[in-house]
């Protein structure tokens, strides 16, 4: 340390500080070569602890293969066993009996098989009721769908009309049956059912079934079409025959029945609606790029609050859609909980022999969609 400082005796202080500097390097030259090789030391050691961690891994690897290779095969392998992929369930034919004469199968009889409690695809038909009204099942290797819709209620009498849908004609009392969910029940409604996957955000039910399906069984029940609301040059409302709505669910192990205008409030005196809906029909219209015909009500304007020129069943009254001038919300208190099932009953005011006499007065009117 002396040379350091052995120029401060000559009054040389540039020396002094020159020479401080370079200790100070020297310093922190021999700082920074250690904690490399300390941090050399860690490295070396870490990798020689994995190296024995991996021997020990490997070795615990080998004594499990060993002892799992001693157990017996079905205790080895915990998977249940498949059938081959061609094989088909076994269905004991004389579970099940179908009385095609009311095109009702009565319920399934017990067994121990599971597959036993499948209805018999090649007794399915179109007008086929499982139990209380459960789909037919038109594909073998289609897994057999409880219904979703509320069996309790489903008469025996109702025509199916399509087995994936949950549509019925009800004859007796001239009337169309849509099954469906609660889908929306608090806020502003532009439709009051919507085919379900369309506009479920903006209607109270959502129907399992399409808008076209219901208008051919108004049809079937004489129910002929008006015509759809118009705004050019003026407005000119909905025409057609009046259409009652009723609603009927399950609650607490009950029917419980309620008017569809009930379950929807007029913002403009605050209480239930009191229009009435009319089938006006909607229209179908053919894709030029692939000739393939749509119906328009199937986009979502099934039933209607707003005024649709797709409209297959509208109010006869200006109801706009613009989001500001909305007539109609949700009646929250008199609607079922969400995703609650539901059946909806349409019947048309059609007298049966009027509807005959106009038949016979004009036999090329059909009413079906243009």
């Amino acid at each position: 340390m002396q040379q350091f400082f052995e120029p401060a005796k000559a009054g040389n202080s540039i020396g002094i500080m020159r020479n401080v500097l370079h200790f100070r390097l020297r310093t922190q030259w021999w700082i920074t070569a250690g904690f490399h090789s300390l941090i050399a030391v860690r490295s070396i050691a870490l990798m020689a602890i994995a190296a024995m961690l991996g021997i020990s891994l490997t070795g615990c690897e080998q004594a499990v293969d060993q002892s799992q290779a001693s157990k017996p095969a079905q205790v080895r392998d915990k998977s249940p066993v498949l059938p081959p992929a061609d094989s088909k369930p076994a269905v004991d034919s004389g579970a099940i009996a179908v009385d095609q004469s009311a095109g009702v199968a009565p319920p399934v009889a017990e067994s121990t098989s599971a597959a036993a409690t499948k209805p018999p695809p090649e007794t399915a038909s179109a007008n086929t009721v499982g139990e209380a009204g459960s789909e037919a099942i038109q594909d073998p290797e289609t897994a057999y769908v409880e219904p979703v819709f509320p069996q309790e209620l489903v008469n025996p009498k109702w025509i199916r009309m399509n087995p994936t849908a949950e549509l019925w004609i009800d004859r007796e009392n001239r009337r169309v049956v849509v099954g469906g969910r609660i889908c929306f029940r608090e806020g502003y409604l532009e439709m009051f059912a919507c085919p379900a996957g369309t506009k479920e955000h903006e209607s109270v039910v959502a129907a399992n079934s399409s808008a076209r399906l219901v208008h051919a069984c108004l049809l079937a029940l004489d129910a002929n079409p008006g015509t759809t609301v118009s705004w050019d040059p003026e407005y000119k409302p909905a025409t057609g025959p009046v259409i009652d709505i009723e609603l009927h669910w399950i609650a607490d192990g009950k029917e419980v029945k309620r008017k569809a205008q009930d379950m929807v409030l007029d913002m403009k005196t605050n209480q239930a609606m009191t229009q009435e809906w009319v089938f006006g029909g909607s229209r179908s219209f053919v894709e030029t790029s692939t000739g393939e015909e749509f119906y328009a009500g199937d986009g979502g304007e099934f039933i209607c609050l707003s005024n649709f020129t797709t409209a297959t069943i509208d109010i006869p009254v200006p109801s706009s859609d613009s989001v500001n001038d909305l007539m109609f919300a949700a009646n929250s208190e008199n609607i079922p909980p969400l995703e609650h099932r539901v059946l909806m009953y349409l019947k048309p005011r059609v007298d049966p022999k009027k509807s005959d006499d106009a038949k016979a007065d004009d036999p090329g009117k059909s009413g079906e969609p243009d």
